[in-house]
């Protein structure tokens, strides 16, 4: 007896693009065996809302992007004043410095003056014009001391707040970093919603 063998085709239950094949000519199927992967088309409601995250994820990015520079611009700025506070804050201690020895020495000519005060060798008035500059420099140092106290208060604020900087940096970038597993994740979970099989019904060879 000749018989022609019976063909049987496969045929998709929805409109897509193939992805893979999985099976080789020649291949023996078993029922149920998946012969092919398909991407419906047109976009179901599980691509649209693949192209829903692939929107927030790029706005995300974006975002993360714009606060990331605004952070990096904050650091920069924090930095550069503290450079400038530093630098301040040094010559004031110059000029401490300079004036406190400056006020040694008049302190220390007045006390030689004060003899010929008492001895009555310089007048009350030209001893009262002596002790003007002591007077002023002792103001002067007073003053200086404030405005390094001061300076190192906003330094020490400056230094906070660049703590604080780079720690809400860190924290961005930990949270970026989790934003992105959980969008990979979602992403492969929508891919392989995606994704559509081409089965065999019977047992038989491709």
């Amino acid at each position: 007896y000749l018989y022609e063998p019976k063909t049987l085709v496969q045929t998709a239950a929805t409109s897509g693009q193939i992805q893979a094949i999985a099976v080789q000519v020649g291949d023996i199927v078993e029922p149920g065996k998946v012969i092919a992967y398909i991407t419906p088309l047109p976009p179901s409601p599980q691509a649209d809302s693949a192209l829903d995250l692939s929107f927030e994820a790029r706005a995300r990015q974006r975002e993360y992007q714009i606060n990331q520079q605004q952070q990096t611009l904050l650091v920069g700025k924090i930095r550069g004043e503290i450079s400038l506070l530093t630098q301040q804050q040094h010559w004031r201690q110059t000029l401490i410095n300079l004036e406190t020895e400056h006020l040694k020495q008049q302190q220390k000519a007045l006390r030689a003056a004060r003899d010929l005060f008492q001895s009555r060798f310089i007048s009350a008035i030209e001893w009262q014009r002596m002790q003007a500059p002591l007077r002023t420099l002792a103001t002067r140092v007073v003053h200086l001391r404030s405005e390094r106290a001061d300076l190192a208060f906003k330094l020490a604020s400056a230094r906070a707040n660049l703590k604080s900087a780079k720690l809400d940096g860190q924290r961005a970038e930990v949270q970026a970093q989790r934003q992105r597993h959980n969008r990979s994740r979602q992403e492969k979970q929508w891919r392989n919603a995606l994704s559509r099989t081409i089965a065999a019904t019977n047992p038989d060879r491709v």
